[in-house]
């Protein structure tokens, strides 16, 4: 029932892939960071910061193949997500960029604005950025 809720096992291993790079980086030796990753359950994985960057893509990725739009997908994404934290004046600068002639890079900030709220001073831009790159190639070839 978790993985076909959670996007399946695909989604998990991404999941911890990108866990396990951002933990390297940090300074966790190669070996300490996979067996730590391992450790955690399909629900505390969904709720890394890596977790919630996976799920906006896929998210994004399967609604724009269904045809819908980028403005769309991110209001849908954000009144489902607004629970666990908003800022209004903000994500309307983002509805902004979404609507306009570079709508594309929305979702990155999008996913940058989510992990403020989310999980505050965990990830960097950078970092985010790293991650969105890398989970929007592989999500493309699901």
């Amino acid at each position: 029932m978790f993985d076909f809720m959670f996007g399946g096992k695909r989604k998990l291993e991404l999941i911890r892939e990108l866990l396990e790079q951002r933990m390297r980086e940090e300074g966790f030796d190669d070996m300490d960071s996979r067996l730590k990753v391992k450790e955690l359950g399909k629900l505390q994985l969904i709720g890394t910061p890596e977790g919630a960057i996976v799920t906006i893509v896929e998210t994004v990725v399967k609604s724009q193949r269904q045809g819908a739009l980028l403005s769309q997908i991110l209001a849908s994404i954000e009144n489902h997500r607004k629970s666990l934290g908003s800022d209004p004046q903000e994500f309307s600068e983002i509805m902004n960029i979404a609507s306009g002639p570079q709508a594309g890079e929305s979702v990155g900030i999008y996913c940058h604005y989510r992990l403020n709220l989310e999980h505050p001073g965990l990830i960097s831009l950078e970092q985010c950025m790293k991650a969105l790159e890398q989970c929007a190639q592989e999500i493309a070839t699901w």
